[in-house]
């Protein structure tokens, strides 16, 4: 909840990331319900290739070049088996360089962390 509202389009907080996982998802303008975040995150099964990876971009959204499906991943990992989900109204948020006002931000942690590099979800 508290990452929520600091309307940060980054992960965090830093502290914490070694430990958990963590999926965000922002949008503005028409109302789409929060749902459609985490329903965006499992549509991206399509860029998974099992047992691993293989096609998906694991640097995103640092330098990315190609399909994402890290928050799939994330989103079904095996051994996480506690998940907090917090949404927060920010009147001017930061997106990629833009500034979208009355964002809808949406911010899920997982615990344990998944996404360990060559293991499959």
């Amino acid at each position: 909840e508290e990452w929520a509202e600091t309307c940060l389009w980054e992960h965090g907080p830093a502290s914490l990331l070694p430990q958990i996982g963590q999926n965000l998802g922002a949008h503005w303008g028409r109302y789409r319900p929060p749902t459609s975040h985490v329903q965006a995150w499992y549509d991206e099964v399509k860029d998974y290739s099992f047992p691993y990876p293989q096609e998906c971009n694991p640097y995103c959204p640092f330098r990315c070049s190609g399909p994402v499906c890290t928050h799939y991943t994330q989103l079904v990992w095996a051994t996480s088996s506690r998940i907090g989900c917090a949404i927060n109204l920010c009147y001017d948020m930061n997106v990629w360089g833009q500034i979208w006002t009355k964002a809808v931000y949406l911010v899920c942690n997982y615990s344990p962390k998944g996404n360990w590099w060559g293991h499959a979800p």
